[in-house]
């Protein structure tokens, strides 16, 4: 069995302890507050779903959106991306009418 280290998490404290749910919930808070987006509804997930749109946006096919977010079924890559207005996955717009970060 593999023994757990700070090389395993991806957000730990300055001592290398992984970070508590809470503590994270509490930075992300604290950063709205200062971009001067505190009474926002973004979450976490927002920022990975921009980074996907983003993604395509440049020029990346939706397979390689795909494989980048780790999702099984395409569909659910193209329901992420906010430009993907018709890819034949059903309703895409609602998904790309929602504000993420400020940016449709």
């Amino acid at each position: 069995m593999h023994t757990l280290t700070a090389d395993d998490y991806v957000v730990v404290n300055r001592q290398g302890q992984p970070k508590t749910a809470a503590a994270c919930r509490e930075a992300w808070r604290d950063a709205l507050e200062r971009a001067k987006l505190g009474d926002k509804d973004y979450v976490v997930k927002d920022v990975r779903e921009k980074a996907l749109t983003d993604a395509k946006r440049v020029g990346y096919d939706i397979e390689a959106v795909q494989v980048a977010g780790a999702h099984a079924d395409r569909c659910t890559t193209v329901e992420h991306v906010k430009q993907a207005r018709s890819a034949g996955c059903g309703d895409a717009s609602k998904v790309a009418g929602r504000l993420i970060l400020g940016i449709v």
